[in-house]
């Protein structure tokens, strides 16, 4: 695999996350498949807002090293920036906005994309764990009798996946050149164009 990948934390995780849909494009038409391609389609959600998120964490970490070295006060919205309170990822994703002097607005696809898969990545971790069904209820139905996962299912389909793969590039090319553009003297590293070369030619390798 190329240097850029172990250099870069969001280069590799979001070649990890265009292998894991790639992967599930190899078997989510088959029937024979279901079980695969749904686990494939959950990893691959959660691996893009992560592989988002460390981008946002590159560019913040990058630019605004004094506010990342004490990540866990700042974006917990315990501290304010500047008299604003940030909050997790989505407080990182209006700051690394303000940081390429871009509006963030919540109402465009790409930022709508980003809160549903933080929904289902959320509700994949903090919802219920455990509910009571029997052993051989079988995929289909266990999702009707287990209500945290019944949700789970819902939000992480194959047309929100698409969507992941399509916004969340979007958005970090957006966000890469904006912020680019008002920070010229810094090295921010690989712009995610360069990123999705790299991806198209390491995911063909077996």
């Amino acid at each position: 695999m190329s240097n850029i990948s172990s250099n870069f934390t969001y280069v590799t995780l979001w070649i990890a996350f265009q292998r894991l849909h790639h992967m599930y494009d190899g078997v989510q038409q088959d029937p024979q498949f279901k079980d695969d391609a749904l686990a494939l389609r959950l990893s691959a959600l959660n691996m893009g807002f992560f592989a988002f998120e460390a981008f946002l964490n590159h560019i913040i970490q990058t630019l605004a090293p004094e506010i990342w070295n004490n990540e866990r006060n700042y974006f917990a919205g315990r501290k304010p920036i500047d008299g604003v309170r940030y909050h997790g990822p989505i407080g990182k994703l209006k700051y690394v906005h303000l940081l390429g002097k871009q509006i963030y607005d919540e109402n465009t696809v790409y930022v709508q994309t980003v809160l549903k898969v933080k929904n289902l990545r959320d509700m994949m971790v903090h919802g219920r764990s455990y509910h009571e069904v029997p052993d051989d209820i079988g995929l289909d139905n266990f999702s009707s009798v287990h209500p945290s996962v019944s949700k789970i299912f819902k939000i992480g389909t194959h047309e929100l996946l698409v969507a992941s793969v399509n916004h969340f590039n979007s958005l970090r090319c957006r966000l890469f050149d904006a912020v680019k553009q008002h920070h010229v003297n810094s090295d921010l590293g690989p712009p995610p164009a360069l990123c999705i070369s790299q991806i198209q030619v390491i995911t063909v390798i077996p």
